[in-house]
């Protein structure tokens, strides 16, 4: 008798600390949420031209901080931060942070590389090196179109995320007529995703556009 009352007693116990345990992943979550739409969307009102004094960027970086540490927000904060480092040219902090996490901390397997060149390059740029600009510009389009190569063999599908990227670099080592030139192929090979390709044409038309849209 005694024993069963142990064995009940530590059912309870355990049963209690799975529901409070729950509980807290759920406030959690919910909390992570919370900072991560509130940063999005202030960042995103910025992109759009809408400015908002309020809005600064430490703010916005501690914002994103709070939901890396939630798994279910983690990819989706890390990129946040990645574009809100840009926005404000703050490049060494931002390769520095990227170096600081692993490839699984970003959707797609090119991503880490992609924004660890990005800040690199953008800093040659603001130290007036163009050739170290471009070199690190066109290691992301080789290692972009590389994952496109090997994803896409066999299918006729395009990976839009992966040629939102690879055309979003492009723009800035591109002269106008090669831009539109390589997406005029890919119209051919891919008719139906044309509408696509039309919409990344006059997205990238502008070159003084060098930040990318939060997710």
């Amino acid at each position: 008798m005694k024993d069963r009352l142990t064995k009940v007693k530590f059912i309870f116990i355990v049963t209690l600390m799975i529901i409070y345990g729950c509980r807290g992943q759920t406030n959690d979550y919910d909390r992570c949420y919370k900072y991560l739409n509130k940063a999005r969307k202030s960042f995103n009102e910025l992109l759009l031209g809408k400015e908002n004094k309020e809005i600064k960027v430490d703010s916005l970086i501690s914002a994103t901080d709070i939901a890396i540490e939630c798994p279910a927000t983690r990819m989706a904060a890390v990129e946040l931060k990645c574009s809100i480092l840009i926005r404000w040219k703050k490049y060494k902090e931002g390769y520095e942070f990227v170096e600081s996490l692993k490839q699984e901390d970003f959707k797609l397997p090119y991503k880490k590389q992609l924004y660890w060149n990005y800040f690199h390059a953008y800093e040659c740029e603001a130290n007036i090196d163009t050739i170290g600009r471009n070199r690190y510009l066109n290691s992301i389009i080789k290692n972009v179109s590389r994952y496109i190569l090997e994803k896409n063999t066999h299918s006729n599908e395009i990976d839009k995320e992966a040629y939102y990227d690879l055309f979003f670099i492009k723009s800035r080592v591109l002269s106008s007529q090669e831009f539109d030139g390589q997406l005029n192929i890919l119209m051919k090979k891919f008719p139906n995703d044309k509408e696509f390709l039309e919409a990344l044409k006059s997205t990238f038309y502008s070159r003084n556009n060098v930040t990318i849209m939060a997710q």
